[in-house]
């Protein structure tokens, strides 16, 4: 059985089970949120980088020669 962090935390504590469960679910909740919010900056981000204003992909830039 795994036992995330925060709810081993609470339950050793003394708080019961099932208040210790909500609050793991609420930090992976939070968890989720966060990772969803960062996904969609970035993925707008690189739209702007990789594509034109007409959805046309932007070519390759090359290295200078030396």
């Amino acid at each position: 059985m795994f036992l995330p962090g925060a709810m081993t935390g609470l339950i050793l504590a003394g708080v019961p089970p099932v208040q210790a469960v909500l609050v793991q679910a609420v930090v992976m909740f939070l968890i989720l949120g966060s990772v969803a919010a960062t996904t969609v900056v970035v993925a707008l981000g690189l739209v702007r980088l990789v594509f034109t204003r007409d959805h046309r992909l932007l070519p390759l830039r090359s290295r200078p020669q030396r």
